[in-house]
């Protein structure tokens, strides 16, 4: 939700009706703890299906898959009992509802998403459409590269999913040499940047500054912040002879970036020496 300074007026004939408000919707903007309620449920391995499980009172558990195995992951239905009266929490749950939405319209059989470390594949998403109240929609993957992936107990932190892994869309692009040679020279064009728009918390003052501004019955504003900033895009590059079965890793295990801060596209090139044929 939308942060914004809440000051709490203590200039001499101030209602407390109004004090407290105030309390109740700083209590809302600072420590609201809002889940987005999408989550993964279990896991599937060696047929069997397991959901969280822990001896302990840890929110999670680590679990190790293979190729073939699956993950069921739930966008969850979107009751909200959290009051704050008399600010209400329907803007939050507006926000909420926006975001699994999304997740739902975005969510097609044969995407291929990063899961934890996982790489996986969309095999079944259900055809009826995603209602908000008491639907609860399980979309599945498949594990198509081995990784690891975090299960998290259901009933954390309002239910589901404050911290839980991401979804991350993946993108696979296969390119071959149509005649023998020893160099390949890959060009790549990246438009990698993020953008803000939101309340400039920089500009926050010190406590007692506000607590002066509380004894007057003043407000602050923040102003807001609008800019792109700082992204990375990462990939991996495999190669293998045509017709050959094995790809053999040439980052010996680590990853290529792609930096960037802003819409201007950016162009790099890998060049790959390796032995005479086709690739």
């Amino acid at each position: 939700m939308e942060f914004e300074l809440v000051l709490i007026p203590r200039v001499d004939g101030t209602s407390e009706k109004l004090k407290n408000d105030q309390k109740e919707k700083r209590e809302k903007v600072y420590f609201g703890g809002w889940a987005k309620r999408c989550h993964i449920s279990r896991v599937r391995r060696n047929g069997t299906w397991s959901g969280y499980l822990a001896p302990d009172n840890s929110i999670k558990r680590l679990y190790s898959l293979t190729e073939g195995d699956l993950i069921e992951y739930v966008i969850g239905s979107g009751e909200c009992g959290w009051g704050y009266h008399p600010w209400g929490v329907d803007d939050v749950r507006n926000a909420i509802i926006g975001t699994r939405q999304s997740v739902y319209d975005q969510l097609a059989v044969g995407d291929v998403y990063t899961v934890g470390s996982l790489t996986c594949v969309v095999t079944r998403k259900p055809t009826s459409v995603w209602r908000d109240e008491g639907d609860n929609c399980r979309v599945e993957f498949k594990v198509i590269e081995k990784g690891d992936v975090n299960v998290y107990n259901r009933n954390y932190k309002a239910d589901l999913s404050k911290e839980t892994d991401v979804l991350l869309r993946a993108a696979v692009a296969t390119i071959s040499n149509n005649r023998q040679c020893d160099c390949t020279e890959i060009g790549i064009k990246s438009s990698v940047f993020g953008k803000m728009s939101f309340a400039n918390v920089n500009s926050v003052p010190e406590q007692n500054q506000i607590e002066k501004y509380e004894d007057k019955g003043g407000s602050i504003g923040l102003g807001r912040i609008d800019q792109y900033l700082k992204r990375y895009s990462f990939f991996r590059l495999e190669i293998r002879k045509v017709g050959g079965g094995k790809w053999v890793g040439l980052s010996d295990g680590t990853f290529y970036c792609v930096e960037g801060r802003n819409p201007k596209a950016i162009c790099n090139f890998i060049r790959i020496y390796h032995q005479r044929g086709h690739l």
